[in-house]
């Protein structure tokens, strides 16, 4: 994630990792409520998926209920989440505005951190928050976030250790140094925009610790522009599999949007399978979506108990920055 803000003064270290533990508070969440909320928007969710804690991968994900063939993995994406639910800087500006919060020399990054501490700090009161069925399906025990520093942030000494059976013998006192500093940089963000946002906003350093692991661990889109995306954070990393893309048409039905794409691709109108393997797969719209195809375009039947996975297409990432903002390292 881009810097963030200029940190204020830090209290000691105990103190936040206290506050940490005591919002630490597993919570499970109803898929089913998560999904709704997806297709209550115009999104659209496939019947067979299901969360699955762990999934094959051995962390939380969805699973195929039962088998989808490779007609209807072509037909359409399992998923479709529209742009409306996009959880953007440009939308966390306008409600710290709102909030008369300022934040006007903030990056995207750091917007994103204090609008999900807010809404959650909402949420947890008692608010009715419209992000709610989302809010609720992040995980809530800060040590187990998927960053490797965010155990050391919260003073679970042996959860960071578990992660860090994922580096070579060779290299963990380096990898223990690094994330070591990377723990201490995001107290130094927490507490810095927790001291100039925490009054306005009513959240506090543990607050914003929590959002700063959630999204430099789910966010989408590039590190200048991060954003959340519900429900399609809930698939874990496979570089065979697609990667997510996007769809043009805002609020219209999966088949109008497939049609759209095949008139734009020169494929036959209402054709799914032309459209979805035409050179403008990806990255051609603003709604969300994702398809069970194979990373070069080939349709991927799932078997009933399948792990549904997406590739993060973080070329650039190296084993160590895996480790740090993802807390595993891939295969490969």
């Amino acid at each position: 994630m881009d810097a963030m803000s200029t940190p204020s003064a830090l209290p000691r270290r105990h103190a936040i990792a206290t506050l940490l533990l005591l919002a630490s508070r597993a919570t499970a969440f109803d898929f089913n409520a998560l999904a709704s909320f997806v297709r209550r928007a115009g999104g659209s969710v496939h019947a067979s998926l299901a969360l699955a804690d762990p999934a094959p991968c051995g962390a939380r994900g969805l699973v195929a209920a039962r088998d989808v063939g490779v007609d209807a993995v072509s037909a359409a994406p399992l998923v479709v989440v529209p742009a409306s639910l996009e959880m953007s800087g440009r939308r966390a500006r306008a409600f710290l505005e709102d909030r008369g919060a300022g934040g006007d020399d903030l990056d995207d990054g750091s917007l994103l951190v204090l609008w999900l501490a807010a809404l959650d700090g909402e949420r947890r009161r008692g608010g009715d928050v419209f992000w709610a069925p989302y809010l609720e399906s992040l995980p809530r025990d800060v040590a187990a976030l998927p960053n490797a520093w965010a155990p050391l942030l919260a003073g679970d000494a042996g959860a960071f250790e578990a992660l860090l059976d994922a580096a070579d013998p060779a290299d963990r006192g380096l990898w223990r140094d690094e994330a070591r500093q990377a723990a201490a940089y995001a107290e130094r963000v927490a507490n810095g925009l927790a001291g100039d946002f925490g009054a306005a906003l009513r959240v506090d350093a543990a607050d914003v610790a929590w959002a700063l692991g959630v999204v430099s661990s789910r966010a989408m889109g590039g590190g200048a522009a991060p954003k959340l995306v519900p429900l399609l954070d809930l698939l874990n990393h496979d570089a065979g599999r697609s990667p997510f893309t996007s769809f043009d048409a805002v609020a219209a039905t999966v088949e109008t949007r497939l049609a759209a794409r095949g008139v734009r691709s020169g494929a036959t109108v209402g054709s799914g399978r032309a459209a979805v393997n035409a050179k403008n797969r990806e990255h051609d719209g603003d709604d969300w979506c994702y398809w069970s195809f194979t990373d070069d375009g080939r349709p991927l039947e799932l078997k009933a108990g399948d792990e549904v996975m997406a590739n993060y297409k973080t070329e650039d990432y190296d084993a160590l920055e895996w480790f740090l903002n993802a807390g595993f390292v891939p295969p490969a």
